[in-house]
């Protein structure tokens, strides 16, 4: 799990990306006369990047409004695994295990194939280290274990309880004044013609009503995850869409669609991937194994092995999903 700040879009005002949205959804939607909220960064989605952004920006001094559309926090951050790869971390001195933001990045364009954006590597890998730290020192939250996973020279998935952490980034975020709506659904974005810029966001709560919030320096959209919408995955991700879904309920795509009908734009989701390791008709993370990374052996429904076991996960499950039957298994 990574919980430090993700850019999710780029945005260009010559991208047309509105091949999902009738003419009336694309039209740019004019801010109302008067807001129900006024705020420096208004956040879309309640997940871990969310709340990680609302705690940035509210030590940064800024006003900033979270707005969730489930009526709890966590999104599918609540249900993973919480592995965060970190390089450099006092748990690995302890174990005598030599790493740093350096390593990592060179690990990172390696499992990339070097199709990684120069210098995006370096800054996730410094990134990184500065989050673990924070989490550590400022919310008091630690891992439990460290493993030694796919694309990794050495051991650096440092797991936490993901319910602890999103626990402790909620409580740091209100004790900031970060407010906090759930049940509340982002639908529209609005946009300031004068300026040019996106400045706020139009909402509508569990009792229908619609709400308005105007955002001074921003909106910042973090809910991306569109598995339970098979329309957005068949044209992200067509490959994948026989595979089992193991996401948050609110995993439909639909704020990404909302930016994009301002013209904003997706990154490498060419390269998106499943996760190997799933059991079928499995319901909850726990059930997913990586005995593949200690000694387990990968075979298809034929029982022939058909990967390098050191590989990533991702890259495991592209060749799973090609084998007889799109079935494979552990071995020993």
């Amino acid at each position: 799990m990574t919980f430090t700040r993700r850019k999710f879009f780029t945005f260009s005002g010559s991208v047309a990306a509105l091949s999902l949205f009738s003419q009336a959804e694309a039209m740019p939607v004019e801010p109302p006369t008067k807001y129900d909220g006024d705020f420096d960064i208004v956040i879309v989605g309640g997940g871990g990047a969310g709340l990680s952004a609302a705690c940035a920006a509210s030590e940064l001094g800024a006003s900033v409004l979270v707005l969730e559309k489930r009526p709890f926090l966590g999104g599918s951050s609540l249900i993973t695994d919480a592995m965060f790869a970190v390089g450099g971390t006092k748990l690995q001195k302890s174990r005598n295990i030599k790493d740093s933001p350096e390593l990592y990045a060179k690990d990172l364009y390696e499992v990339g194939k070097h199709f990684n954006q120069k210098g995006l590597p370096e800054a996730l890998s410094q990134a990184a280290l500065k989050q673990y730290e924070w989490m550590e020192n400022v919310l008091n939250v630690h891992p439990f274990t460290l493993e030694h996973q796919g694309g990794q020279s050495v051991p650096r998935s440092h797991q936490f309880k993901a319910p602890e952490v999103i626990e402790a980034m909620t409580k740091f975020a209100r004790s900031h004044g970060v407010k906090i709506l759930t049940g509340v659904s982002a639908n529209r974005l609005y946009w300031d013609e004068k300026g040019k810029r996106i400045c706020g966001v139009k909402a509508v709560n569990a009792k229908k009503e619609i709400l308005s919030f105007h955002a001074k320096r921003g909106v910042i959209v973090t809910s991306g995850g569109f598995a339970r919408n098979p329309q957005v995955l068949q044209r992200f991700a067509p490959y994948l869409k026989d595979v089992q879904v193991l996401s948050g309920t609110g995993s439909l795509g639909e704020r990404m669609l909302m930016a994009q009908a301002y013209g904003a734009d997706v990154r490498d989701t060419s390269f998106i991937a499943a996760t190997f390791g799933a059991k079928k008709g499995m319901t909850d993370i726990s059930e997913l194994s990586f005995i593949q990374f200690n000694g387990g052996v990968v075979v298809n429904k034929e029982g022939k092995r058909f990967v390098d076991e050191s590989k990533t996960y991702m890259e495991i499950s592209e060749q799973a999903v090609k084998q007889p039957g799109r079935q494979s298994l552990y071995g020993f």
